[in-house]
């Protein structure tokens, strides 16, 4: 129905619109106020009671509408600010948004350096605490570590037998080489330190073979370093470079190494040729190449027949082992030449004299890519093939086209020791990514490890001659193992320590990147799998095992720490010379002292050697923070405070030396005593020492005008000295005296007036140092026990007979009145049981008294 009645509406709406616009009806015209006043009728007959609501609702039903819902909605809507025109909100308030945005950054700004700050102080505090664990763990490590070294290893340096003298002998020889290298680094001067300890070696206890060794190990040394040729050395102390420092530098080493087996394979021809003189005929002074030939034909041959049969012979000669005889000696220019000059000799390789060669003129001995493949190819042939080939032919294939570098199986020509490692020496090349695959590429570290994975048992199957694995260390430029190696031999320690010392002249050894996180071990390995020498734990360790007697000796070892002249090392070797001074008796003679009588500084031997631990001569206030006052502070850490106040004295801080006399007053004052009387006799005797050298230094420092120290800290001193005095009165009975020291400090009030003892308690409070104040509280009851004692002396004659006594016993009662008044103004908190003990005294004395 409601459907009805809404499309008829809509029909009598569309032909009102389509109406003519001129209608017969006339329109009607009325003003707006006629329009108003017509409104006001309509609506006051307008009916509004329920009958006409109910006939709307009942119309409105009629059409589906839910009028109960309708009418509840209509009542919820609040029509009174409906048509009220609203304040708009000004969105243009620039100056007020610019400091709302100020106003959080400035909130978040704190909130984040809050933050940052708790973070930096927590990680600081972290790093404090992780930096003295380190430090302390290190130190108790380190002498662990030196007691079990010294029940495991340590020799004794003392006693008359032969082994005894003969080990103080060959230290004193030692000794005296490393003064002189010490002098000749303070002028800046090269010395033949390896020729100087080589010269050494007969003092060594040792059979003939590890003197064989041995010497050669000082051989190689003096190779490797350039130490014995004119140009000087070759190296000098450098530590970590880039990859191209390092290359050059492993080239050098690698050349230098193979040139020493070189050099040695051509003096074991000259011994054989000397042997065998009258089978060689080699005559009077023949060229290489004779003496070569002469070599070659008593070795490789018996009765003129060659002993291998592979051997490929032209006209009676072994070409290709002679080859390889003149590059295994060193001769490659003899060797390139007899190849070029027989070319028809080698008509069955017909490219090997390009090859050698190309080989030769290459600086880093390599031959081309295609001329490699083509000699990988013949080696193949050679060596996987049915027809046999001449072993030395291929072992030169081998080595000019680097074939097979990662295999294990060794040429049958090579037999010794010294041409296996001459040959992997051949095989090395150091580069940086030079190779374009990886079976081309064989390194240093390969040829290393694969000595330190046959380790000494392989070389030295006996363990008689640990020099023999330590040569072979050295060879293969091992040289933080080879010390480490040898140094573990109790028999030969003295001579690996130098051996070290002489190889870190020259800057050999690798020390670790990190030195002071690393004192225990020697031996230390990398992050990165590379090995170091801990150099400064071998001589400090050396130090403390052998160098025992004289304290000269001791400081020159501990200078050799500088020969790595890094910021660490300097640390480490102040440190050892730091710690041998605390520990030595005669330190005066090593830092200096003042001469009180003539007012002079007399110098100690330290003073000419600062160069060598990175402190310039003429500048004194870095030696005095790098060297005194450390010694200072550990003297004073272990109870010498004697020796600390000279060492502060040296360095002029006379202040920090009144400093520690003031601590060891306040250690001293904090003693409890012997209730039983025990020790008691012995404790007096050590305080009257304190006191005694504490007057001394006070009328020291009264005497000289030139000696300046604080004020406050002087004062100090003497309250505590009289404290300190006062109290040794007590303990022997003296209460008079007790009391009269103690009233010389000013401390206490001396009368009961008011006024006096209220300025006492004020002077006490804002004036008086901590280090006083602290023992106020065994003053008071001293002091209080002192006059009840006195009062009990006096008490016992008749106060009527004896006028004076009289007096003293009022005076007595009012300064301990005065004292009470005085212990209830101060700020300072008195103990409990330190008040119940004064008014104790108080009220005996007034029992005595009245």
């Amino acid at each position: 129905m409601s459907s009805k009645l809404f499309e008829k509406l809509l029909q009598s709406s569309k032909a009102l619109v389509d109406s003519p616009t001129q209608s017969e009806t006339p329109q009607l015209e009325r003003e707006l106020s006629q329009i108003a006043s017509e409104s006001l009728l309509l609506k006051n007959r307008l009916n509004t009671d329920q009958g006409l609501n109910a006939t709307a609702h009942y119309f409105l039903a009629q059409s589906g509408a839910n009028t109960q819902e309708v009418c509840e909605t209509l009542n919820t809507i609040d029509t009174r600010v409906t048509f009220q025109p609203l304040e708009k909100l000004p969105t243009n308030d620039v100056e007020s948004y610019l400091k709302q945005v100020q106003k959080e950054i400035v909130i978040a700004t704190v909130q984040e350096t809050n933050r940052n700050t708790r973070e930096n102080v927590l990680e600081l505090l972290e790093d404090s605490l992780q930096r003295n664990w380190r430090d302390s763990r290190r130190k108790i490590l380190e002498d662990w570590d030196y007691e079990q070294e010294d029940k495991k290893f340590g020799r004794k340096v003392q006693g008359k037998d032969q082994q005894v003298q003969s080990f103080k002998k060959q230290m004193i020889s030692f000794s005296t080489v490393i003064k002189e290298l010490n002098k000749s680094r303070l002028l800046s001067e090269n010395t033949p330190i390896i020729k100087k300890f080589k010269s050494l070696a007969q003092l060594t206890s040792c059979d003939k073979m590890q003197e064989r060794s041995m010497l050669d190990s000082w051989d190689i040394a003096s190779s490797l370093t350039n130490e014995s040729r004119e140009n000087g050395p070759q190296f000098n102390v450098s530590l970590y470079g880039g990859a191209d420092t390092t290359v050059k530098k492993n080239r050098r080493l690698i050349e230098s190494s193979r040139g020493w087996l070189e050099n040695e394979f051509m003096s074991y021809v000259k011994d054989t040729l000397n042997k065998k003189a009258v089978e060689a005929k080699v005559g009077g002074s023949p060229s290489l190449k004779h003496r070569m030939q002469a070599f070659m034909t008593s070795v490789f041959s018996k009765n003129s027949i060659w002993i291998d049969e592979k051997l490929e012979i032209q006209k009676n000669m072994p070409i290709w082992l002679y080859t390889y005889l003149l590059i295994r000696s060193g001769h490659h220019d003899l060797a390139l030449n007899f190849v070029n000059e027989n070319t028809v000799f080698f008509n069955d390789s017909p490219s090997f004299p390009t090859y050698l060669k190309e080989y030769f003129s290459s600086p880093v001995k390599l031959v081309s890519d295609q001329h490699r493949k083509e000699i990988l190819e013949q080696y193949q042939r050679m060596v996987y093939g049915n027809i046999p080939s001449d072993p030395y032919k291929i072992l030169l294939y081998k080595i000019i086209g680097r074939c097979e570098l990662e295999s294990k199986n060794i040429p049958v020509v090579i037999k010794t020791t010294e041409d296996y490692l001459w040959l992997e020496l051949m095989l090395i090349r150091e580069s940086v990514n030079l190779e374009r695959y990886s079976f081309e590429i064989y390194r240093l570290t390969h040829f290393q490890n694969k000595i330190s994975n046959a380790g000494p048992a392989h070389f030295d199957p006996n363990g008689t001659n640990p020099w023999f694995y330590f040569k072979i260390l050295l060879l293969s430029l091992q040289f933080e193992k080879a010390i480490d190696y040898l140094y573990k031999s109790e028999k030969f320690r003295l001579e690996a320590v130098h051996f070290g010392i002489a190889l870190a002249y020259y800057g050999l050894p690798c020390i670790p990147k990190e030195p002071l996180e690393h004192t225990l071990e020697l031996l230390v390995t990398e992050v990165d799998g590379s090995v170091s020498l801990n150099f400064s734990r071998l001589i400090s360790q050396f130090v403390r095992l052998f160098v025992t007697d004289a304290s000269d000796d001791t400081l020159q070892y501990l200078y050799l720490i500088t020969l790595y002249p890094t910021e660490d090392m300097t640390i480490l070797c102040r440190e050892y010379i730091i710690n041998y001074i605390v520990r030595c008796d005669k330190y005066k003679q090593i830092i200096g002292y003042i001469d009180n009588k003539q007012g002079t500084v007399q110098p100690g031997s330290i003073e000419q050697y600062k160069p060598l631990i990175g402190i310039d001569r003429h500048n004194g206030d870095i030696y005095k923070k790098a060297i005194l006052y450390p010694i200072a502070q550990k003297f004073q850490h272990a109870g010498k405070y004697k020796d600390a106040v000279s060492a502060y004295e040296l360095g002029g801080k006379y202040t920090d030396a009144l400093k520690v006399l003031n601590t060891e007053i306040d250690y001293a004052l904090d003693r409890p005593s012997d209730p039983k009387g025990q020790g008691l006799l012995q404790q007096h005797r050590v305080d009257e020492s304190l006191i005694e050298f504490c007057n001394t230094v006070l009328r020291n420092y009264e005497n000289n005008v030139h000696i300046d120290c604080d004020q406050k800290v002087l004062d100090t001193h003497k309250t505590l000295l009289k404290f300190l005095q006062a109290c040794i009165q007590y303990e022997q009975g003296q209460y008079e005296q007790t009391v009269e020291i103690i009233k010389s400090t000013y401390i206490l009030p001396d009368n009961t007036d008011f006024t006096n003892v209220q300025s006492a308690a004020m002077r006490f409070d804002n004036h008086t140092e901590y280090t006083i104040r602290k023992h106020i509280s065994d003053i008071l009851v001293m002091t209080m026990e002192s006059y009840h004692k006195l009062w009990q002396k006096y008490s016992v004659y008749n106060a009527n007979i004896h006028t004076g006594y009289q007096e003293n016993i009022a005076k007595i009662k009012g300064e301990a009145s005065a004292i009470l008044q005085f212990v209830s103004l101060i700020k300072f908190e008195i103990p409990a049981d330190i008040v119940v003990k004064l008014n104790k005294n108080e009220l005996l004395a007034k029992n005595v008294l009245f």
